[in-house]
């Protein structure tokens, strides 16, 4: 997910949960919600241990809100860390362009001394 991406899905989250906040009895934004869970990726089910097995359940709002979240923190992350390799690699193509520069002003530097000697030379 870009960044843009992540920002309409948290303005999205903001506006669902407040959708159910002001809402009362059965409420139609609850599926809504976990829509958004399914398209950033958030787990829509939690697991709780009853007698030592793992029994699965839909989950609430509160844990779809959570779920959702740290979905969006991990894109946010992995967007960050994208972001970062692509500068990376700006960088090493400037270093490198640099490096260039350099060659090219040691090359006519030594081509200036060359020409100065020759002019003190055959003057």
């Amino acid at each position: 997910m870009t960044h843009d991406e992540i920002e309409k899905h948290r303005k999205r989250l903001a506006d669902i949960v407040a959708k159910i906040e002001n809402a009362e009895g059965n409420n139609p934004s609850v599926k809504e919600l976990r829509q958004l869970a399914k398209d950033v990726g958030a787990c829509v089910v939690e697991s709780d241990m009853i007698s030592g097995c793992s029994q699965w359940r839909e989950a609430t709002v509160s844990e779809l809100v959570s779920n959702i979240h740290e979905a969006l923190q991990t894109a946010s992350m992995i967007d960050a860390c994208r972001t970062a390799a692509e500068n990376h690699e700006v960088a090493l193509g400037a270093q490198e362009s640099a490096r260039c520069s350099q060659r090219v002003s040691v090359v006519a530097m030594l081509a200036a001394v060359a020409s100065a000697v020759a002019v003190w030379i055959w003057h």
